[in-house]
């Protein structure tokens, strides 16, 4: 997976799969709301620090790294 040309929306959705996760589970894994991982596979926000740290300490990942991953394009309402 080359993380520096998929937008995070594209990268954390093959990562879930990848882990075998759910988006339910894998909500439950980073003790975030179900509606959460929908919004961030869908391109509808981006990753707080806090789910970036979240996601980097519940599966071992520099945070350095995910920090590299392009953000997705949000559309304003």
């Amino acid at each position: 997976m080359d993380e520096e040309k998929l937008e995070f929306k594209e990268w954390f959705k093959e990562f879930r799969l990848n882990q075998g996760f759910s988006q339910p589970k894998m909500a439950k894994a980073l003790g975030v709301c179900p509606s959460t991982i929908s919004n961030l596979e869908a391109g509808k926000t981006n990753p707080s620090p806090l789910i970036l740290l979240k996601i980097s300490t519940r599966f071992n990942l520099k945070i350095e790294d995910l920090r590299k991953i392009k953000l997705s394009k949000v559309e304003e309402k």
